[in-house]
C-alpha cells in the first residue's frame, strides 16, 4: 500500500497516528512503549483510516487515542472493525473457536490481545 510505519515516542494517550501530506507516502507512527499486539492492532486501525478515505491525495493526520475505542465516532468505528477483520478474520476465527481454542489462545495465535479477541468473538455472536 506504499505506507511507511515507524514508532515514535509519542503521549501516553496516543497510541498511533497516520500523516498523509500531499504528495507524499502515508506514515503510520506507532506508540514505541506499547505491547506488540497494541502495536499490530494499532498499526491495522490505521490503515483502515487510510482505506476509509481512499489513499486520497491530500493532507491530513488521525489519531489513535483513547476515544478511538469509545463507540461514538464514526471514522473510529469503521477503522476498529476493519482492524479487527484484518487480524481475526471472520472466517478463521470460527473455524478456531469451532475445534474449541478459547479466547486467550485465540488472541495468541492471532497476535491481538484477549480484550480484542473477546470483542470480536462478541461481535460475531460466539462469546459464551
Amino acid at each position: 500500500m506504499g505506507i511507511e510505519v515507524s514508532e515514535a515516542d509519542l503521549d501516553l494517550d496516543i497510541a498511533g497516528a497516520i500523516e498523509k501530506r500531499a504528495g507524499r507516502p502515508a506514515h503510520i507512527y506507532l506508540c514505541r512503549a506499547d505491547h506488540p499486539n497494541r502495536k499490530r492492532f494499532t498499526c491495522a486501525h490505521e490503515i483502515g483510516h487510510f482505506v476509509k478515505r481512499d489513499g486520497e491525495d491530500f493532507e491530513y493526520i488521525d489519531y489513535r487515542d483513547g476515544t478511538a475505542s469509545m463507540g461514538v465516532d464514526a471514522g473510529e468505528l469503521y477503522a476498529n472493525s476493519f482492524a479487527a477483520a484484518l487480524l481475526m478474520p471472520e472466517g478463521e476465527v470460527r473455524r478456531l473457536h469451532g475445534i474449541g481454542m478459547r479466547e486467550r489462545d485465540l488472541a495468541s495465535t492471532l497476535g491481538v490481545s484477549e480484550a480484542a479477541m473477546v470483542n470480536r468473538l462478541k461481535n460475531l455472536g460466539l462469546y459464551r
